[in-house]
């Protein structure tokens, strides 16, 4: 669909702008945000298969 779309100059500012934004905001959450998955295992070690199942399910860990 974006290759047909992208034939429509309107479209495809609109694409590039919203990829623009994407990059500018990710790469400032990764730079930026905490990784709660690093202080799980400094206090609790490795999550087990079941709490990957509970978190999966919404269930929390």
């Amino acid at each position: 669909m974006i290759a047909a779309k992208s034939a429509d100059p309107f479209f495809q500012k609109v694409l590039d702008s919203q990829k623009q934004w994407a990059r500018r905001i990710l790469s400032f959450e990764n730079e930026y945000a905490v990784r709660t998955d690093l202080a799980f295992q400094h206090f609790f070690g490795a999550p087990t298969r079941l709490d990957q199942t509970m978190a999966a399910q919404g269930r929390g860990l």
